[in-house]
């Protein structure tokens, strides 16, 4: 379990007694990510993986917000760089495989708000404990693009293939509460509690026999690698869709506070 410290930047990995918990650690920008950052993300669940002497992970943030996705400056630069652009469907291909190949118990703690990759791994999770205050939303029409992160997979085996067009198609957002009552998330807990409930699920994880958890949940992932084919499909048209110009345009929208691209109405 060595060796995660000269690894990793953006993300901080601590192993103790069977447990690794990943921090997103840069909570001065919201835990954005820029290239190299993204880079780790995709990597991170891998290593995770390989490392026999992990037996349960559990993902957390620094700061109010989990992570506020890709930053602008990011997004901007796959748009006009086609080499980066296949760098980021690759490396986001290879997050969202491993996350679902995954057969160690994954608990998130999802105390803010949540976009882009970082918000894949929330909702691939195993055990997804969320404080009252968060919102969550898919916002990648919103900006023009395919949902292409990780939606088509966990948002319909949550929640039903019709509520999750309702909320997939629209951008719109749901409550913590609503996110419960609908199965997207596991638990859900007062603001400050997020993270001392996701551990209570995570070392109880880390305790837990492993064959038996791990065989468990292999068998239970069945249920997303059938649908890998309809998500690499979104992916691939997620990276398309950036060069139709309507995600710049959408971006400008956003920083100069106009209305976006969809009008609103009814729920948020």
């Amino acid at each position: 379990m060595s060796g995660y410290a000269a690894a990793y930047a953006y993300l901080e990995v601590k192993c103790e007694a069977g447990l690794a918990v990943v921090t997103l650690n840069h909570p001065e920008r919201h835990n954005t990510f820029f290239e190299p950052d993204h880079g780790e993300m995709s990597r991170i669940i891998g290593d995770l993986a390989a490392d026999q002497d992990v037996r349960a992970i559990l993902v957390q943030a620094a700061g109010p917000v989990f992570s506020a996705g890709g930053a602008p400056e990011y997004i901007r630069s796959l748009i006009d760089d086609p080499v980066k652009r296949a760098r980021a469907h690759e490396e986001v291909r290879r997050e969202i495989h491993s996350l679902v190949s995954l057969d160690k118990p994954l608990v998130v703690a999802v105390t803010g708000a949540a976009n882009g990759a970082a918000l894949a791994i929330a909702l691939l999770a195993d055990v997804v404990v969320a404080e009252r205050q968060v919102r969550f939303r898919e916002p990648h029409v919103l900006l023009g693009l395919a949902a292409g992160d990780h939606a088509v997979l966990a948002w319909p085996a949550a929640m039903g293939l019709i509520k999750a067009k309702r909320y997939l198609l629209t951008g719109d957002s749901l409550s913590a509460d609503e996110a419960e009552s609908l199965g997207l998330v596991t638990e859900v807990v007062a603001e400050g509690d997020g993270i001392r409930r996701a551990r209570i699920y995570a070392e109880r994880f880390a305790a837990a026999p492993k064959e038996a958890v791990q065989a468990t949940k292999s068998a239970l992932q069945v249920v997303l690698r059938r649908r890998l084919a309809a998500y690499d499909l979104s992916l691939g048209a997620e990276i398309l869709s950036l060069t139709s110009g309507v995600t710049r345009e959408a971006l400008r929208r956003l920083e100069a506070g106009e209305p976006g691209l969809m009008t609103r109405a009814g729920h948020q």
